[in-house]
C-alpha cells in the first residue's frame, strides 16, 4: 500500500502510551484517516515535550502527518491545539467521561478505518463535555450515536408493549426482565435517542435507568461486533455517576 501523508489532519486523542525512554505512542481517531497511531519523540516520561496535549478527548490538528507505506506508526511536523480544554482535566465527573469515551472509541473501532461522522459525533461530544453545565448523560447519549453511526440501531418498535433484547437488537413481545432484556417503556426511550441523537428523549429518566442505558448498549456492542470488552473506565465512570 503507497504511503499516507495529510497536509493537515484534525483528530480527537484516544489515549497514549509510553514507547522507549523518552517517547509516546499516542492513537487519535481522526477525520480522515480513522484511528492511527502516532509516534510522539520526546514525550515518554513524566516530564516529556507536553504532555497535556496527549489526555484522552483532547482535540489537535496535526500538520504535515504522514506514514511510510503501509505499516508502522505516522509522524507529524507541528500539532496545534483547535480548542483547550478547561474543565475537563479538572473537574472529576468530566475527567471520568471523557477516559471513558476515549476508551469507548478505542476498543471499538478498528485502526485505519475512516468513520468521518463518529469522528465529528467525538469532536462535538467533546466540546460538549468542557462547556455544558450537565453531562451525566452525556456518555449514553454519545453511545446511542455510535451505535447509530455503526448501523447497529433498532428499527422502529412494533408497539408499545414491545421491549428491546440486548442479545440481538430485536424487539420481543413482553420481555423478560434480565440483563439481556430491556422493558418498553425505556427501550422505547432509547430508540427515540438512537433517531434523534438528542438527550431530550431521556426526560424523566432517573440514575438507576442511566445505568440501564449505559451497561445495556454496551453488551449490545459485544454481542454484535464482540467489543468493546474489558473497559476499565466503565466502574470509575458507574461510581462517579450513581
Amino acid at each position: 500500500m503507497a504511503s499516507v501523508r495529510r497536509d493537515s489532519e484534525q483528530g480527537v486523542v484516544l489515549g497514549s502510551v509510553a514507547f522507549g525512554e523518552d517517547s509516546r505512542v499516542v492513537r487519535v481517531l481522526t477525520h480522515g484517516l480513522g484511528v492511527v497511531a502516532i509516534w510522539v519523540p520526546g514525550g515518554g516520561g513524566r516530564k516529556g515535550r507536553n504532555m497535556g496535549l496527549w489526555q484522552p478527548l483532547n482535540l489537535l490538528e496535526f500538520i504535515d502527518l504522514n506514514r511510510k507505506g503501509s505499516e508502522g506508526l505516522f509522524r507529524f511536523k507541528e500539532v496545534r491545539r483547535p480548542h483547550l480544554h478547561v474543565r475537563i482535566p479538572h473537574e472529576v465527573p468530566r475527567s471520568a467521561v471523557a477516559f471513558f469515551l476515549a476508551e469507548l472509541v478505542a476498543k471499538t473501532l478498528p485502526e485505519d478505518t475512516p468513520h468521518p461522522e463518529i469522528a465529528q459525533a467525538l469532536w462535538q461530544t467533546a466540546l460538549a463535555l468542557d462547556s455544558e453545565p450537565h453531562i451525566a448523560w452525556l456518555h449514553v447519549v454519545f453511545l446511542a450515536q455510535l451505535i447509530q453511526l455503526l448501523g447497529l440501531a433498532p428499527m422502529e418498535p412494533p408497539s408499545l408493549r414491545h421491549g428491546l433484547s440486548w442479545r440481538t437488537g430485536e424487539w420481543v413481545w413482553e420481555p423478560l426482565r434480565d440483563a439481556d432484556h430491556l422493558e418498553p417503556a425505556l427501550a422505547h426511550r432509547w430508540a427515540a435517542l438512537c433517531a434523534q441523537g438528542e438527550v431530550a428523549a431521556l426526560a424523566g429518566c432517573q440514575a438507576k435507568e442511566r445505568k440501564a442505558l449505559l451497561v445495556g448498549p454496551l453488551r449490545y456492542l459485544r454481542h454484535q461486533m464482540g467489543a468493546p470488552a474489558g473497559l476499565k473506565s466503565l466502574a470509575v465512570l458507574e461510581e462517579v455517576f450513581s
